[in-house]
């Protein structure tokens, strides 16, 4: 099995099982306890899986390693709720289902379809896209109200995937939601969350203000 498609399986099958849990248990703002803790921790796991590059998993002995010390690590991070801390070894279980799962998965991994391109950007290029936010679109802001949200997000989708292949995804506040990333995952991800999509070129970007009045920058 080629690093490609070892890490496009690994990236399907995260996916899938985040999936699974949304369809069964609808917005994830209303998850609680053992169900957040399951999300929450492939989601991570999917996160920290994307910082490395496909070429990073070229031998078994480097695949079962990267996994292990991302598993190992996310493990000793992980707080899930502050108020009503996990119990540790229901997290190890966690890790063995997910464990499982890819097992599973893994079997067929030449059949599943290519995952868009993400990759979380570093603390560097996060500082260096906000400057150039900054510097090149901060000034040209344009305030919308949409009559209809999703009238709206199916036009920027069009435009955007016309325009480009990857954007950036940013929070200006933190490095912890900072992406470079394909188009394809606008209809997924977007949401009125406070980040920022932004053109690679910086010519236009779309702040996702939280109270749904997007505001837009550049030629858009």
């Amino acid at each position: 099995m080629t690093a490609e498609i070892y890490y496009n399986a690994l990236r399907y099958s995260l996916i899938q099982q985040i999936n699974a849990i949304k369809a069964k248990h609808g917005n994830r703002y209303s998850y609680k306890g053992e169900v957040w803790d399951n999300y929450s921790l492939r989601w991570e796991l999917l996160d920290r899986l994307e910082v490395f590059a496909p070429q990073d998993f070229d031998t078994e002995t480097a695949q079962e390693e990267i996994l292990s010390f991302i598993i190992n690590t996310l493990q000793e991070d992980y707080v899930g709720d502050a108020k009503n801390p996990p119990d540790k070894s229901k997290i190890k279980e966690i890790f063995k289902q997910i464990r499982k799962q890819l097992k599973i998965d893994l079997k067929k991994a030449a059949t599943f379809p290519e995952v868009p391109y993400r990759r979380r950007l570093n603390k560097e290029e996060w500082e260096n896209v906000c400057k150039r936010f900054e510097v090149e679109l901060k000034a040209d802001r344009r305030f919308l109200i949409p009559y209809n949200s999703e009238v709206f997000e199916r036009r920027l989708l069009s435009f955007i995937l016309q325009e480009t292949d990857n954007v950036y995804y940013v929070s200006l506040i933190s490095p912890s939601f900072a992406y470079e990333l394909s188009v394809n995952w606008f209809e997924e991800m977007f949401q009125y969350d406070g980040c920022f999509w932004i053109d690679k070129d910086f010519t236009w970007a779309v702040y996702a203000e939280p109270n749904g009045y997007p505001e837009i920058y550049g030629r858009i």
